[in-house]
């Protein structure tokens, strides 16, 4: 019989690292968002079924380092996606680029992004 003290030999005891899930998500964020970008200025518009694709994908990183249907993991989702579309619209702001309405389609991309 195996003992299962303080999360030992337990299977959440190995998905239960936020800060490499949070690394990974911002590691997968900057990747996406740099290839989004360049995408985005080459076409000279935004294809916003990639952005979130993209958001799937850091989220799908993320939750295979933290416990699934957790607060905490769906807080270190939450910030990887939330960085990952912000460093997304940084690089577009270095290039020049920006909505043409202003902060709202910005505001309302990161909220979903949050939320995704």
């Amino acid at each position: 019989m195996e003992e299962n003290t303080f999360g030992i030999n337990s299977q959440n005891s190995k998905k239960n690292n936020h800060f490499g899930g949070l690394l990974a998500g911002i590691g997968v964020g900057i990747l996406s968002g740099g290839i989004l970008a360049a995408i985005a200025i080459g076409l000279e518009q935004e294809i916003s079924i990639l952005n979130y694709i993209a958001l799937g994908l850091v989220g799908f990183v993320v939750s295979r380092f933290v416990p699934n249907k957790s607060a905490m993991g769906a807080i270190t989702g939450a910030i990887a996606c939330g960085l990952a579309y912000a460093i997304y619209a940084f690089i577009l702001i270095m290039c020049g680029y920006w909505y043409t309405d202003g902060d709202s389609s910005f505001w309302i991309t990161l909220v979903i992004a949050v939320i995704w």
